[in-house]
């Protein structure tokens, strides 16, 4: 707050306090005091006027008086809850309603260009919206003029977690922690951190501290199972699930983990149960969605396969009117991506530079085999297998905002950004990394929709397309509970046409560029393990190990719907998958074509 020592009083405030406001600003930098004096005018007539707080902050810091201006907007910090117009822009983000909260934000910092919480709200706005780098000298502003400020701190973690910057964000949790130790929202967030590192170990035991402390609470339960399970703890992540259905017996993802841990240990009790907890829920919700595919899986390992089908068609038919989803602009996208970038624009495969790591991108299809080749290649003591990344997701959504359209500018990007993007991915990677191998896997599938980048960034970079006879591999698609990324999969024939597409990226990419990509077929690698891992291996440059034919004892964590499959020895259990299912499947079918059968 203002001194009142040295005051200047003007002779009198001119207009509305707006306008008495407004000519202080003016006075900032000309007469800074008399600009004070006109903010302690307003204050004495009315203590709780935040924008003559900010007023007279600015004035005191152009004074170079520091701490008055730390006090004047420590009080306009604490009296913001009041204000009118701050208080409609927070209901208006509390209904999302984004667009119309900017709008009176941009009213409100050309009226008050320091109010802290304005600058806060449009970082909010901008996290909220995909946006984390926006927010970024947003929330660095107010957190050096405010370092307490609890909403700006929150934002700031939920920035740097869209930001990918993992390491930095959990050492900034666990120091928030050391000050309060049980502060949940701190505490699940950074669960969810640990879990993207892939630190499964020490989120297990936060797990277990955060249903001591909320065990009411019949999600921290299902998370708790997920580590677990991830973890090939089955025996300990079923208890957790059951820990769920104590608290909630109508929760439909504890009901799906348990049926698609191994649905031979549910009982037709267990069965009735979940068709109980369906009839009684809502259903059209999240929920009654997980319940049918639970037990669409439990009918499924039954050979039930009719009845199965029922569920799985529920399931997806509520998935897909959550996540409604035009495959037709997917189709444009790649057509304009392949439209303009020629060959020449693929640079040739080149070692990686001394002291760097060689990336391998593993993508196709989930449920192509993707993660049995990554536990397989990871046992390889040259290699890390580090999951699926998001990193270059994030890369190109950034660029699409600064460049329209998003496949013109791949094409046509610069050296300059190149190399900045190359470095951007490689530091968030090393970041992770647990090993001093020479490389790692980046196993995201949905990277074949970036694959123009990621070969003209990174020339180091092995490809490998990984596919899965098509009918097998999108009808797993359609059993497998996505929770959110796969929107195509709720509807056959939108998933053919993604297939499609899919193929006609890498296919011709492939025919440009054959010495990027390698090619690989999951029958085969099944069928002929050592030979398909050999040629895998030559095109890599690695000889190849004993211990990749030992993927399956590998006691490293599975964060896919894999997890229990790839800890099993090589089999073939996956081959004819859609076989029981074909008479329900023909739109999926006559959507893929050809490619039905290949």
């Amino acid at each position: 707050m203002a001194s009142n020592q040295g005051e200047v009083t003007p002779e009198r405030v001119e207009g509305s306090v707006g306008e008495a406001i407004r000519n202080g600003r003016m006075l900032l930098q000309k007469d800074p005091r008399m600009a004070l004096a006109q903010a302690q005018a307003i204050l004495r007539r009315d203590r709780a006027n935040v924008p003559a707080l900010y007023l007279a902050s600015s004035a005191h810091r152009v004074l170079g008086e520091g701490a008055n201006a730390r006090n004047a907007e420590a009080a306009a910090l604490k009296l913001s809850g009041a204000d009118p117009e701050l208080r409609r822009i927070g209901d208006l983000l509390g209904n999302r309603e984004f667009a119309q909260a900017t709008k009176l934000i941009e009213m409100r910092r050309r009226a008050v260009p320091e109010d802290l919480v304005a600058m806060t709200f449009l970082a909010e706005i901008a996290i909220s919206e995909g946006m984390p780098d926006i927010a970024e000298p947003l929330l660095e502003k107010v957190l050096s003029r405010a370092p307490n400020f609890r909403p700006a701190e929150s934002l700031h973690m939920r920035m740097l977690l869209g930001l990918d910057r993992h390491v930095e964000l959990r050492s900034l949790i666990e120091k928030f922690l050391q000050q309060q130790p049980d502060d949940l929202t701190a505490l699940k967030l950074l669960s969810r951190v640990l879990s993207d590192l892939q630190d499964y170990e020490a989120a297990v035991e936060l797990g277990r501290t955060i249903v001591r402390l909320e065990p009411k609470e019949a999600q921290n339960w299902v998370g708790f199972g997920e580590v677990l399970r991830f973890n090939g703890r089955k025996d300990e992540a079923r208890e957790a699930f059951r820990r769920a259905l104590e608290v909630n017996p109508d929760h439909g993802h504890a009901w799906w983990h348990l049926a698609s841990i191994d649905a031979a240990m549910l009982t037709d009790e267990d069965l009735a149960e979940m068709k109980a907890a369906l009839a009684r829920g809502d259903a059209e919700s999240e929920s009654a969605g997980n319940l049918n595919f639970a037990i669409a899986v439990y009918l499924d390992k039954q050979g039930r396969y009719a009845e199965a089908y029922e569920y799985f068609a529920a399931g997806n038919a509520l998935r897909h009117a959550a996540q409604p989803y035009d495959p037709l602009e997917l189709t444009q996208k790649t057509t304009a991506h392949l439209e303009r970038l020629p060959a020449s624009a693929i640079p040739a495969r080149t070692s990686a530079p001394e002291n760097e790591k060689t990336p391998i991108f593993i993508l196709g299809m989930p449920r192509a085999g993707s993660t049995l080749l990554e536990r397989a290649l990871g046992q390889h003591s040259q290699i890390e297998g580090m999951g699926e990344l998001p990193l270059v997701p994030h890369m190109v959504k950034r660029l699409g905002r600064e460049e329209a359209p998003i496949d013109k500018s791949i094409a046509g990007i610069s050296p300059e950004q190149l190399a900045e993007f190359r470095s951007t991915y490689l530091d968030r990677a090393s970041e992770r990394m647990r090993t001093t191998g020479s490389h790692f896997i980046d196993k995201l599938h949905m990277n074949w929709k970036h694959l123009p980048l990621i070969l003209r960034m990174l020339p180091s970079a092995i490809v490998i397309d990984i596919r899965r006879n098509a009918m097998d591999c999108c009808w797993s698609n359609q059993k497998t509970l996505f929770s959110r990324g796969h929107p195509a999969a709720s509807d056959q024939k939108a998933l053919a046409q993604f297939y499609r597409d899919y193929v006609r990226m890498c296919d011709t990419i492939r025919e440009r560029a054959p010495e990027r990509i390698h090619f690989l077929r999951y029958e085969n690698l099944v069928e002929d393990f050592d030979g398909e891992m050999t040629r895998l291996f030559d095109h890599i440059g690695l000889e190849f190990e004993d211990a990749c034919r030992e993927f399956h004892k590998s006691t490293a964590p599975v964060a896919t719907a894999s997890s229990e499959q790839v800890r099993e020895p090589l089999n073939k259990k996956g081959f004819g998958a859609a076989e029981p299912y074909r008479q329900w499947l023909g739109d999926l079918e006559a959507k893929l074509g050809e490619l039905a059968s290949a």
